[in-house]
């Protein structure tokens, strides 16, 4: 993604003679530029459990909105496409090194701003292959019942770019140490430690974890169903 300090106004107004512009994000101050997307400076206010994104005056207050740290960098690029280094004010870049999932702040406080943040943490700990902190592990699973405020679509979302990624099971695993896949897929959440039969040396759950590793991440909705 591209994040820059000119207004929504301003970059229509730059590619809209010679691109395709599509203001699909108006209010959150996003443009689609030839299917690529492209942000204004922002940071986020809570209103009656609402977001609402207001105008941010630099990069570094556009980052504060993340919600993990690996989400919060950002790479200057020059008019020549050339970067020299990385705006990292969340240490985002060791936590990667670490393979390490991080809220930015308090993470009591970024879930309540958006529940669904529990599910992105588990897909983000998927994505880097990796784990997630203590501190966010108790966060998660003290506020995982919040899920049950959320649209099915938006977890559907979440799901299938969890399929994409090299290891899903690590994805199903961190739901289930938050306390999460129980609200989401309350049918997969009742295979666990079900026993195996005669047929598998492994529970009904940690076969289905196998054999859904093994499928292409090419289609998701193919690699959902071997789960």
């Amino acid at each position: 993604d591209i994040v820059t300090s000119a207004t929504t106004e301003e970059i229509v107004k730059l590619f809209e003679n010679d691109h395709k512009v599509d203001l699909v994000g108006g209010s959150f101050q996003v443009v689609m530029i030839d299917g690529v997307e492209v942000a204004s400076y922002r940071k986020d206010t809570y209103k009656d459990g609402k977001c609402v994104a207001i105008t941010a005056k630099n990069i570094y207050e556009d980052l504060d909105r993340r919600d993990f740290t690996v989400n919060a960098m950002a790479i200057p690029i020059n008019l020549f496409g050339q970067h020299e280094y990385i705006i990292d004010p969340h240490n985002g870049e060791l936590d990667l090194l670490d393979r390490k999932v991080k809220f930015i702040g308090n993470p009591y406080d970024r879930i309540d701003e958006d529940p669904l943040r529990i599910v992105r943490g588990c897909r983000f700990a998927a994505a880097i292959e990796g784990t997630i902190d203590n501190e966010s592990v108790r966060a998660m699973k003290e506020k995982s019942y919040l899920l049950t405020e959320i649209p099915p679509e938006r977890f559907r979302l979440e799901i299938l770019k969890a399929m994409k990624t090299k290891y899903p099971s690590i994805f199903f695993n961190a739901l289930l140490m938050v306390d999460a896949l129980d609200f989401i897929l309350p049918g997969f959440f009742d295979s666990v430690d079900h026993d195996h039969g005669p047929y598998h040396g492994e529970y009904i759950y940690d076969h289905l974890m196998i054999a859904g590793d093994q499928v292409s991440g090419r289609c998701p909705l193919t690699r959902l169903a071997t789960y």
